[in-house]
């Protein structure tokens, strides 16, 4: 039998940080979402029924939603509004998963996940509030780059797959499988 996944290596996003341009912790935002669209052109080949498919671009687009606790963040993207002549706000966000129950690396300290979206611009900002509600912003933004400061790597990703080889080389005493390393 296959070893099971290990449930405390999944990663919580309650350990979840969002860094803005200038480096500061955005403590109200409590859920980011990206993703990478890559764009693609339908090829017909003569001879064939088959569709094969040629990359033409890529893009990155998100949403972060948060608690408002200040118009910072509504005054930068809606500053084009005011001024017709004021240049789009681009900036970064850094966004780090660092849970500490994650797969440990070499030394024993769990590791973390840190990527960093460039070139970001947002795209709209929600103005409002409800009686006896919290007030959120869900806040749309695009970017062109991105990149891995750190990556969550290591036995995580073959502990979870069964084997490739033949069954013999999986021990089938439970016993014998690699003990999930003590915190």
């Amino acid at each position: 039998m296959p070893n099971q996944m290990i449930p405390e290596y999944t990663i919580l996003g309650s350990f979840g940080e969002l860094y803005d341009t200038e480096g500061k912790f955005m403590s109200n935002i409590q859920e980011i979402s990206v993703s990478i669209q890559i764009d693609r052109q339908d090829i017909m080949m003569s001879g064939s029924r088959r569709v094969g498919y040629k990359y033409t671009s890529v893009r990155g687009e998100g949403s972060m939603r948060g608690f408002k606790v200040s118009s910072t963040m509504a005054r930068r993207i809606a500053s084009v509004m005011r001024n017709d002549r004021a240049a789009q706000w681009v900036g970064t966000i850094r966004c780090v998963l660092n849970d500490p129950e994650s797969i440990q690396d070499s030394s024993g300290a769990p590791q973390r996940e840190e990527i960093s979206l460039e070139r970001c611009k947002w795209w709209g900002v929600n103005l409002g509030w409800a009686v006896n509600q919290i007030v959120e912003e869900d806040t749309p933004f695009t970017f062109q780059n991105i990149r891995w400061l750190d990556a969550i790597t290591g036995d995580g990703e073959t502990i979870t797959q069964p084997p490739s080889t033949p069954s013999n080389v999986w021990p089938n005493d439970v016993s014998q499988i690699p003990a999930v390393p003590e915190t």
